[in-house]
């Protein structure tokens, strides 16, 4: 039969808290992905950080900060929204296209030698390794400072709201690199 506890004292449907902040939302979207953000981050089996953990074995609280870093570091929707398909894995790597018989073949868009995922493109690929050279060297010209691209900061990019400016040029290069392929 029907389940009468669906409904409210005024025969509507119950609304989920999610939603009803989404419908009254006067600044797009932020609302939304901040409650949908709480429910991730306090219950840690999210699978993308279920499955970043297996490969990074990152502190749980950092996830909360990989997580937070595209709203301090930029206000463009669309960085915002690629970092959020990196860290959620739904970016379309040819890995991912390939299972699902968009692409032809996994292999890597630029070296063409291995399967295109997430990690071998941000992190592994030899084609992709120069442009990590070159934006160590420039960013030592620019400001003296020997910065260490891990592959983990090549895909969360660095903690702390100090580090902003450097994860907005993380996110454009990441940006650039998914483009070009």
């Amino acid at each position: 039969g029907f389940n009468t506890a669906l409904l409210q004292k005024n025969n509507e449907p119950i609304i989920p808290v999610t939603l009803q902040l989404l419908f009254k939302a006067q600044k797009g979207c932020s609302q939304f992905y901040h409650s949908l953000l709480k429910l991730t981050t306090q219950d840690h089996t999210c699978k993308s950080f279920v499955k970043w953990d297996r490969i990074f074995n990152f502190e749980r609280n950092d996830w909360r900060s990989f997580c937070l870093s595209p709203f301090s570091s930029t206000i463009d929707v669309n960085m915002r929204w690629f970092q959020f398909k990196v860290l959620h894995r739904i970016i379309g790597m040819k890995d991912l296209l390939f299972k699902l018989k968009i692409s032809q073949d996994n292999y890597c868009s630029f070296c063409k030698k291995e399967e295109e995922t997430i990690t071998h493109i941000f992190c592994h690929c030899k084609c992709i390794g120069r442009i990590w050279s070159w934006l160590e060297r420039w960013l030592f010209d620019k400001t003296g400072q020997h910065i260490v691209f891990t592959d983990q900061r090549k895909i969360f990019g660095f903690k702390g709201s100090n580090n902003s400016a450097l994860n907005c040029i993380l996110i454009i290069l990441r940006q650039e690199i998914y483009s070009a392929k």
